[in-house]
């Protein structure tokens, strides 16, 4: 490619987040967190909510995978 061509190329645009990704870091976050305060009850509800999430999100894009 020109230099030319490389300048008229169109620009890289990145797509929001989406809402499942928003909410598996947060429910990663929130493990993370009950984890390091302490508070187990807390941190094993997160993180099975988290690991049935990841669970979800990796059925649905299975065909990516």
């Amino acid at each position: 490619m020109t230099t030319k061509a490389l300048a008229t190329a169109a620009p890289i645009v990145r797509k929001p987040i989406r809402t499942e990704n928003a909410v598996l870091l947060g429910l990663l976050g929130l493990t993370f967190l009950a984890g390091f305060t302490s508070s187990k009850s807390l941190h094993i509800v997160a993180g099975a909510v988290f690991t049935g999430a990841v669970g979800y999100h990796i059925y649905k894009r299975r065909k990516a995978l």
